[in-house]
C-alpha cells in the first residue's frame, strides 16, 4: 500500500471549523466565568423572554442548588428562538451546576450541549463520568471519540476515539469522526489493527 501524504493538523482544524458552530468560538471560553450572573437580572430577562410564564420561583430555586431547577433553567436558555452567546452560556452553565451534583439527566444534556457548542473537554470529563455509572452509554462514548479527534487533546488516542466511534456510528458526531479517519487517513494510518481499507469498507456501507 503506498503511504499517503498529508498535514493532519491542517486539516482536523479544517473539519473543526466546518462542524462548529461559528457563535462556539467566541462564547466557548465564558463557560465557566460566572462574574456576569445576577439572580434579579437574570429573572428580569427569562420573565421577558416568557412573558406568559412566571419564573422566578425556578430561578430562585436555581441559585439554592436545586439540581432539577438548574436542569429546567437552562432548558428555558436552549429553547429560546434567538439564542444569543450568552444564552449558550447560561444554558451550558446551569446544565452543568445540575450535573455536578450527579443528576444523570443532566450529565447527558451537557454531554450533547458541551459537543455541539465545542467545548469539548467538558463533553469528555463529564462523559467519562457517565461511563463510570453506565459502561455501555452511547452518548458518552461518541463524545470522548470527538474529544480526540476535534478536542485537541495533549494525548491523543486514536484507538479509543476509533472504537468508540465504530460502537457508536448510528450517531452524527461519531459520523463526523468516522469521516476524519476516511477522509485524511490520518488516524486510521496510525492504528496497527486499523487498515484505510477497512475505513474504506466502513464509508461504502454508508
Amino acid at each position: 500500500m503506498s503511504k499517503i501524504h498529508f498535514k493532519p493538523l491542517k486539516i482536523i482544524f479544517l473539519f473543526a471549523i466546518i462542524l462548529i458552530p461559528k457563535s462556539v468560538l467566541f462564547s466557548a471560553t465564558l463557560v465557566d466565568d460566572w462574574s456576569f450572573i445576577d439572580q434579579d437580572a437574570e429573572i428580569n430577562y427569562i420573565n421577558s423572554i416568557y412573558p406568559n410564564e412566571d419564573y422566578s420561583d425556578l430561578i430562585k430555586a436555581a441559585y439554592s442548588g436545586d439540581k432539577v431547577s438548574q436542569f429546567k433553567l437552562s432548558f428555558l436558555y436552549v429553547k429560546k428562538g434567538n439564542k444569543t452567546g450568552n444564552d449558550i452560556v447560561f444554558a451550558t452553565n446551569w446544565m452543568k451546576k445540575s450535573a455536578e451534583q450527579d443528576y444523570f439527566p443532566a450529565m447527558e444534556t451537557l454531554v450533547k450541549l458541551s459537543t455541539e457548542f465545542g467545548n469539548h473537554k467538558v463533553a469528555y470529563e463529564t462523559a467519562n463520568k457517565i461511563l463510570a455509572i453506565d459502561k455501555e452509554n452511547a452518548l458518552a462514548k461518541s463524545a470522548i471519540a470527538c474529544y480526540h479527534v476535534f478536542g485537541f487533546p495533549q494525548k491523543i488516542d486514536r484507538e479509543l476515539a476509533y472504537r468508540y466511534a465504530q460502537e457508536t456510528k448510528e450517531l452524527p458526531t461519531s459520523k463526523a469522526v468516522l469521516s476524519i479517519f476516511f477522509t485524511t487517513g490520518y488516524f486510521a494510518c496510525k492504528l496497527n489493527h486499523v487498515s484505510v481499507e477497512g475505513t474504506e469498507l466502513y464509508s461504502a456501507k454508508e
